[in-house]
């Protein structure tokens, strides 16, 4: 049973790491920003991460993503990777996952559907008897307390970069398709069957809501109502491992938010970890 440090409120749906309700996060963000950043800060230092994006008036600029990040020389950036030119090579390691496999994108993928085949696609529907190359990338400009793939930080600083031709070398005849996570550098999809963008939202009990997950989808409605959006069940993990997994009726109303905002095509992911229950029922 956490409590909000802010209202005092008590529920299972408040993470101890934090110690702040959604409802203070949201409304009173002035008083619990300064909180916010201590214990993203705190959450850093065992891995040897910078608390902050690096701010050297001389250091190296780069441009990958909004951090901003100006990298000292023999420092690294907010997302782990050293100073020195990025474009050639990255830091990923990889394996093997038969299909179809739990993908975020699998249910609208041609390895989990068979959507284009013949010319996408080995089967007309999953394909069986293939598999994924699932590549990781060991690096992220994100800090969630909830991340999923935390493990990799402990090895990051011991990492050597990889080039693109010995990544290509891991692709055998059995591989249908690849996977790209992690620091997720996106690649370009020139297929029309297969949708370029597919949105995803973790649902976190406790901080992310029906009413966040509906101005999410508003916001990719806009862009195009045709882009497949996943919610994901949450498990809890990292520094949130105290918070129960996500419940159907949080999915339910999360659901039928997006759908009301106007995509119309909404999925349901990690179903297996979807439970009946109430979270305020929930013993301390």
């Amino acid at each position: 049973m956490g409590k909000c440090q802010i209202c005092s409120k008590g529920s299972r749906t408040i993470a101890s790491v934090l110690s702040l309700c959604y409802g203070c996060l949201k409304s009173r963000f002035e008083e619990t920003e300064q909180f916010v950043r201590e214990i993203h800060a705190r959450s850093r230092r065992p891995f040897r991460l910078p608390e902050r994006p690096p701010a050297d008036r001389d250091g190296f600029i780069c441009a990958i993503c909004s951090q901003g990040c100006r990298i000292p020389k023999g420092g690294i950036g907010y997302c782990g990777l050293p100073h020195g030119d990025r474009k050639k090579s990255a830091v990923v390691s990889w394996y093997y996952d038969p299909l179809p496999t739990n993908c975020v994108a699998d249910f609208v993928c041609p390895a989990g559907t068979g959507c284009g085949y013949p010319r996408y696609a080995y089967r007309p529907g999953p394909e069986f008897g293939y598999k994924n190359l699932a590549v990781f990338y060991e690096a992220c400009s994100f800090n969630c307390l909830f991340c999923q793939n935390w493990h990799y930080r402990y090895g990051l600083q011991r990492k050597r970069s990889v080039t693109p031709e010995q990544l290509v070398h891991a692709v055998d005849d059995r591989t249908a398709c690849i996977c790209y996570f992690g620091g997720d550098p996106t690649p370009i999809n020139e297929r029309p069957e297969v949708p370029l963008l597919v949105a995803s939202t973790l649902l976190v009990p406790g901080y992310v809501d029906f009413d966040e997950v509906r101005h999410i989808a508003h916001f990719i409605a806009r862009l195009s109502p045709n882009i497949p959006y996943s919610l994901l069940a949450f498990h809890p993990d990292f520094l949130m491992d105290d918070l129960p997994t996500t419940s159907w009726e949080h999915m339910r109303r999360c659901y039928e938010a997006a759908k009301e905002a106007g995509l119309t095509t909404v999925h349901i992911g990690n179903r297996h970890l979807l439970w009946s229950g109430d979270y305020e029922q929930l013993p301390p």
